[in-house]
């Protein structure tokens, strides 16, 4: 069997440990993107199987690969809302501040996907509350547009002020 076609079977069997050994060993290659850039990293991510993504990493699994859109694996799991694939991407040298896509921080595309529990887990590792997208809008910028007053609060209680 080739390693194109072990390597396309890895994200067949994502959550099976047992199988994804298997076809490493016989060459699968962890790192391997569809054309669309899907790969083995995303499916751990979104599928929330973080035990996974952390054992992989350690045998070389990029954790900062992008797809054909510039989405990486912190877009994947906080489009999926998987708080705890994105604490292990986070413990694993992810940066909080990175973009979740394209120009795009994290901290803003948790904002506007209004999840408070993935934009407390990147404030807790870091995130920058005023860093700004390529537009000068800020996490609270996007909180204001979208009506979050949940958001809102959450982020001036970690210091995000309002523009004057």
């Amino acid at each position: 069997m080739s390693t194109n076609v072990l390597s396309c079977e890895l994200l067949l069997h994502a959550d099976d440990l047992d199988t994804l050994e298997q076809l490493v060993f016989n060459g699968a290659d962890l790192n391997y993107q569809a054309e669309n850039g899907w790969c083995l990293l995303f499916e751990f991510a979104s599928l929330d199987l973080h035990k996974e993504l952390s054992h992989f990493a350690r045998k070389n699994l990029n954790i900062f690969n992008s797809d054909t859109k510039g989405r990486t694996a912190i877009f994947w799991a906080i489009y999926h809302s998987k708080v705890e694939s994105l604490k292990v991407l986070l413990q694993l040298g992810c940066d909080a501040n990175e973009d979740a896509i394209s120009a795009l921080p994290a901290l803003h595309y948790a904002v506007y996907k209004n999840n408070t529990n993935i934009v407390e887990t990147l404030l807790a590792h870091g995130a920058d509350i005023h860093k700004e997208d390529d537009l000068g809008h800020t996490a609270l910028s996007y909180a204001q547009v979208y009506e979050r007053e949940e958001m809102i609060k959450l982020l001036e209680l970690h210091g995000a002020v309002k523009p004057i």
